[in-house]
């Protein structure tokens, strides 16, 4: 049993990215714990590792390398922590499989049958196809006939394609085709993705729902509107991963759909949901949101919530080291006037009520 006057150390994988960044920052403002917060990662961005956010950052091999099993063992053996947040979803399904006791004693990691079926955007189309929360849909080959699966299966109407890899996130791949040309074109600049989603255009809202379940039960969630990406004219598809503006709200549908989702997927695969999942929506022509992918993580936007006083990050911890009766069971109800600004070089501000930019900013126009 934890101390409540003692810190609580938590390991964060794939701390070196933005949303092991936005983790760190949420425990940081945890209003009754104080926390050791350890990154490990492959550190290829050695940013972080020259900030304060982590208290130490330990370079691991990739989930990939066969040295990895026993190097991330002997980190916990070592380091000894009270929880272990996973932020790669790789690292997610590897724990899964190995189902390893010491490492569920101190992590909450959605359970295996489930992991493979979130991060394969086919097959989580393929079975949500039967619940109508995904939008219309069709998998390409590059052996079919593009101009056929266009004509015959969307009425020539312009199109989403992206990739359909495994843990592919960031718009990967994805963009708007609007006539055969255009998709073709696409093949050739990605011609190292064999298999696409060739999809209706969603033209509605956007938005993230976070869910934090317990073997089954849902302790929280939180929801939040992506409003602009950074950046967004770098990528064709506008998708850069990354939110420059947004908002925190409390759309009773998105929630819905998501839980939905997550509970039809449970019931098909017979494993309870565990850990954090981040369902992504976008609306359709009547901006009923549906289902775009599914996330076995946090998402960069996590801090905002922390910032508004609804820390998610810390509740999974909580969960996770026995403290459930320390979550919040509240139903978190953001201020309506929110506003989520990111900068590249900057930390995420929170604006509990947006005051008009010209209200604060000094004009002269001579």
């Amino acid at each position: 049993m934890i101390s409540i006057n003692s810190k609580i150390k938590v390991i964060v994988t794939g701390g070196a990215g933005v949303t092991g960044r936005a983790i760190a920052r949420s425990l940081r403002l945890s209003k009754e714990f104080d926390y050791e917060i350890i990154a490990s990662d492959i550190f290829e961005n050695k940013y972080v590792s020259y900030t304060k956010l982590f208290d130490k950052c330990i370079k691991l091999p990739h989930v990939d390398d066969s040295k990895y099993r026993s190097s991330f063992l002997k980190m916990v053996k070592d380091i000894k922590p009270d929880a272990i947040l996973f932020l790669t979803e790789k690292e997610n399904l590897y724990w899964s499989k190995q189902n390893n006791e010491l490492i569920n004693s101190i992590t909450n990691i959605s359970p295996l049958n489930l992991s493979e079926i979130c991060i394969s955007k086919e097959s989580l189309y393929n079975l949500l196809s039967e619940t109508k929360l995904v939008p219309n849909y069709t998998i390409y080959n590059r052996n079919q006939d593009l101009s056929k699966v266009l004509n015959d299966f969307f009425q020539s109407k312009p199109v989403w394609m992206r990739g359909v890899d495994v843990g592919s996130t960031s718009g990967k791949g994805a963009i708007m085709v609007t006539n055969l040309a255009e998709g073709k074109a696409w093949l050739t600049l990605n011609s190292k993705i064999n298999k696409f989603m060739i999809s209706d255009v969603l033209p509605g809202s956007n938005y993230a729902c976070n869910l934090l379940y317990n073997n089954g039960k849902l302790l929280q969630y939180g929801i939040y509107e992506r409003l602009e990406y950074f950046m967004p004219h770098l990528a064709p598809s506008g998708i850069t991963g990354n939110i420059a503006k947004g908002r925190l709200v409390d759309n009773q549908e998105v929630l819905k759909n998501s839980i939905k989702s997550i509970e039809y997927l449970s019931k098909k695969t017979n494993e309870r949901p565990n850990g954090v999942y981040t369902v992504d929506l976008k609306g359709d022509e009547q901006n009923k949101p549906l289902i775009t992918e599914i996330n076995l993580r946090h998402t960069a936007a996590t801090s905002s919530f922390a910032q508004a006083g609804h820390n998610i990050a810390e509740y999974q911890v909580l969960d996770i080291i026995g403290k459930q009766n320390k979550i919040n069971k509240k139903n978190f109800l953001p201020t309506i006037n929110n506003l989520i600004l990111r900068d590249i070089d900057g930390e995420p501000v929170f604006i509990n009520d947006y005051v008009n930019q010209n209200q604060i900013i000094e004009t002269y126009i001579n």
